[in-house]
C-alpha cells in the first residue's frame, strides 16, 4: 500500500477519533481542524509513519505532540500580551469549552514527560484501557498503570501548588 492509500485508510478508519482527540486537547474545534490537516501533512512526509508497525498508534502519538506544541505556542503568545482572536472572544461555545480548570490541567500536562503525557491522554481522555494503551505505546499494561499513577500524582502536586490558600 502506497503512502497516499495508507493515509486515506487512516483518515477513513481513525480520522474522527483523531479529530476528537485534538479537540479535547486544544479545547477548540477550529484548532483541531487545522491540526488534523497538519497531522496528515506531517504523516505524508514521515519515514517513521511509512515504517511504523502500527500506523494508527504513530498517528495518535504525533497528534498528541502536535496538540501540546500548539498549546505551548498559544500560551507563549498570551504571556507576551497577544489579544485572543475575535471568534474565540465571541463564540459562547468556545467560552464554555475553555473552562479554566481544564485549561490548567492541560497546561500542567504539557510539563510532563512525553511518555507520561501520552499514557494519561490515552487512558483518561481517550478512555482506553491499560492493555490498549500498552499496545499502542509498546509497553506492558503494568508499565502504563505505573506511568499513569505517577502522572496523576505529579498533576495533583502541580495543581495543588496553584490553588490559593483560603
Amino acid at each position: 500500500m502506497d503512502s497516499t492509500a495508507g493515509l486515506l485508510h487512516l483518515l477513513q478508519t481513525d480520522g474522527r477519533r483523531l479529530h476528537r482527540l485534538l479537540t479535547r486537547l486544544t479545547l477548540r474545534a477550529d484548532a483541531a481542524d487545522d491540526l488534523l490537516q497538519e497531522l496528515f501533512l506531517r504523516l505524508r512526509s514521515s519515514a517513521g509513519f511509512r515504517n511504523a508497525t502500527d500506523p494508527a498508534a504513530f498517528a495518535v502519538r504525533t497528534a498528541v505532540n502536535l496538540a501540546f506544541d500548539w498549546r505551548r505556542k498559544r500560551r507563549r503568545r498570551r504571556e507576551v500580551g497577544e489579544v485572543p482572536d475575535q471568534a474565540t472572544r465571541l463564540d459562547p461555545l468556545a467560552k464554555l469549552v475553555e473552562r479554566e480548570e481544564l485549561d490548567q490541567v492541560l497546561i500542567a500536562l504539557t510539563e510532563l514527560p512525553e511518555s507520561v503525557r501520552l499514557c494519561l491522554v490515552l487512558r483518561h481522555l481517550e478512555q482506553l484501557d491499560a492493555n490498549e494503551v500498552a499496545q499502542l505505546l509498546g509497553r506492558t499494561a503494568h508499565q502504563v498503570r505505573a506511568l499513569c499513577a505517577k502522572g496523576v500524582a505529579r498533576l495533583r502536586r502541580r495543581l495543588g501548588e496553584e490553588i490559593p490558600n483560603g
